[in-house]
């Protein structure tokens, strides 16, 4: 199964471009808090930058998150004024995804089996 199959080309990037354009919208002027690795509390490394976020590696547990990040607030709002063709490019991907799992998992019992 090839991921063009799974998660179209078109409509992924289509995903990623509306998904840039909400980081911006609602977190280009937040005020970012520096965090601890939310797993183990230790100090993170600097990994990579993402849509206007910087991402930390936490070099005892491996965790990958942001920092700093935005307060819990700012994510609320962005919950609250979502762009809603996000939300149904998500909910088309997710279905694409849990029918290609049914029908991997189809072929996968009938090999089984027969085998």
């Amino acid at each position: 199964m090839k991921e063009e199959q799974i998660r179209p080309k078109k409509v992924f990037d289509e995903y990623l471009r509306l998904a840039e354009l909400d980081a911006n919208n609602f977190f280009a002027k937040s005020v970012r808090q520096s965090i601890f690795c939310p797993a183990c509390h230790s100090k993170g490394v600097y990994s990579f930058d993402k849509h206007g976020f910087s991402y930390e590696e936490c070099p005892n547990c491996q965790t990958i998150f942001v920092n700093p990040r935005p307060p819990s607030e700012d994510f609320l709002d962005t919950i609250r004024n979502l762009n809603p063709q996000i939300i149904l490019l998500l909910l088309f991907i997710r279905k694409r995804q849990k029918l290609e799992e049914k029908c991997y998992g189809d072929l996968k019992l009938k090999w089984l089996i027969t085998s």
